[in-house]
């Protein structure tokens, strides 16, 4: 990252990592100016723990809805479109031939 002082206007490479989101003090080694830099590039870790938290439950959501869908397929309620691409990528939801093995529904 490449922080510029606020009064002399010098620029400064820093490693990302040296400043926090919430910003940290630091001090210009041409002018002794001193002010809060902040880290534009990283999202809060707050926002990124809602963020993990809602794509975890989406991707667990839809692999035990799938799942469901395989053991039980009769008797779930599955949308056409869903059910037609399912079909499509070799998912058998009307009965067939799961990892090699038979089954009837």
């Amino acid at each position: 990252m490449i922080i510029t002082c606020n009064k002399c206007k010098t620029k400064f490479r820093v490693l990302d990592r040296l400043i926090p989101p919430e910003g940290k003090m630091v001090k210009c080694s041409c002018c002794n100016t001193i002010w809060k830099q902040h880290n534009k590039y990283e999202m809060p870790s707050q926002s990124g723990l809602w963020v993990f938290w809602i794509i975890t439950f989406i991707i667990t959501f839809s692999i035990l809805y799938i799942g469901l869908i395989i053991v039980f397929g009769d008797q779930i309620p599955i949308p056409q479109n869903l059910h037609d691409f399912l079909k499509d990528i070799g998912i058998p939801v009307d009965g067939g031939a799961l990892f090699g093995r038979s089954f009837e529904r």
